[in-house]
């Protein structure tokens, strides 16, 4: 599983030309399932308290000391199955490690409920086209792999 998280003042989803969710300041993460997830057993409890404790956000110091907790933030969850691609052959990336949209749906709505049982957390609508509207703050984008 991949994790893009971006530092945000607000995100928006539109679906269709309209608004499908919205957060405030917090963390918007764009979220990959490979095709091995399904094997191995994700501790979706630990995957949320690393974001939850994460300390990617700014005190007094300018210094990253402070959790979306501190902060009292929200968190917008979007999935986006091509951070599972390979771009190291030819023009064209490959999706082959990408898990199976079904198996994918199932984990992705299993992390949205971990999430929303410890802070508010909104979601993209799985599977469409999404236009996803952001106010980047730092910008400041980090990566975590589980």
């Amino acid at each position: 599983m991949v994790l893009l998280l971006q530092r945000v003042l607000e995100s928006k989803i539109f679906v269709d030309g309209h608004i499908f969710s919205t957060t405030g300041k917090g963390l918007l993460i764009f979220v990959c399932f490979k095709k091995d997830d399904m094997k191995k057993h994700i501790d979706f409890e630990k995957v949320v308290q690393k974001v939850l404790n994460f300390r990617i956000f700014e005190d007094e110091n300018k210094k990253f000391n402070r959790s979306i907790k501190d902060i009292k933030g929200e968190i917008m969850l979007v999935s986006q199955f091509t951070l599972a691609s390979r771009n190291f052959d030819g023009n064209r990336p490959s999706f082959d490690d990408s898990l199976r949209f079904e198996d994918a749906k199932i984990l992705f709505q299993n992390l949205y409920e971990k999430f929303s049982e410890n802070i508010k957390t909104e979601k993209g609508s799985f599977g469409d086209y999404m236009e996803v509207h952001l106010i980047n703050d730092g910008p400041a984008t980090f990566i975590l792999e589980f």
